[in-house]
């Protein structure tokens, strides 16, 4: 019987070949619309969810307003970070972030073959991890960033640098830094707004190309109209 209805129907289609183009069209149509805006609608509703505490991360930017100048800016001055603590300190955690672009990134040795200028580069706070749940494939999230001279990287920069080996203490030149790989973590997700490949430790806490930040011991007010890091907080419930 099914083959029947089949038969039939082909029958139909053959006879009718306008009328059953234009069905079969619009019916592709319809369902290729439906998948693609299924797909925009996915990726909005999950943008920067992949972590765990996402619903009580803030990023803290700046309102300016000046003569002929109103605008809101997604960064914030690194020497706000110890002010809010000392000041709301329900703060659970606090992490400065300076992305930089355009960094060489290279194997040591003077007969280095993989030399590369990067565009996904950022150095941050010890606490980055305490507020941004990554998946570890190697190193100590408690660690990885503690003290100077370690970078954390991902791992198509592992695969990339290191040919698929394990890279953890062993050493990535960054402009002319020698730096210690301490952790590599898996790849961001394309529906995130922040990225890099190369996470460095020792974000400083004043400015080193400032000669004077500071004035009877507070910052100078110089310092909050010039924003310099992404700043994020990690909020309690509610």
């Amino acid at each position: 019987m099914l083959y029947n209805y089949l038969k039939i129907g082909m029958r139909n289609l053959l006879r009718h070949k306008v009328f059953s183009l234009i069905n079969i069209f619009g019916l592709a149509l319809g369902i290729c619309i439906s998948i693609i805006l299924f797909l925009i609608l996915r990726n909005d509703f999950t943008y920067d969810r992949h972590y765990a505490n996402h619903d009580r991360i803030y990023r803290l930017g700046a309102h300016y307003q000046i003569p002929g100048t109103d605008e809101y800016i997604g960064s914030a001055a690194r020497e706000l970070a110890p002010i809010l603590l000392e000041t709301y300190p329900e703060i659970e955690a606090l992490v400065r972030i300076q992305t930089t672009k355009h960094r060489l990134v290279k194997e040591p040795g003077q007969a280095s073959t993989k030399s590369f200028y990067e565009d996904r580069v950022a150095q941050a706070d010890s606490s980055y991890f305490s507020i941004f749940r990554h998946t570890f494939e190697s190193g100590d999230p408690a660690t990885c960033l503690d003290g100077p001279g370690k970078v954390v990287i991902t791992q198509s920069m592992a695969r990339k640098y290191f040919d698929g080996n394990d890279p953890i203490n062993k050493s990535l030149f960054i402009d002319d830094q020698e730096l210690n790989v301490s952790a590599v973590i898996s790849d961001f997700p394309e529906n995130t707004h922040l990225k890099f490949d190369f996470l460095l430790s020792g974000l400083g806490e004043i400015r080193p190309d400032w000669d004077v930040t500071v004035k009877d011991g507070k910052p100078i007010s110089l310092l909050f109209w010039n924003p310099d890091v992404y700043l994020y907080l990690l909020l309690p419930e509610n």
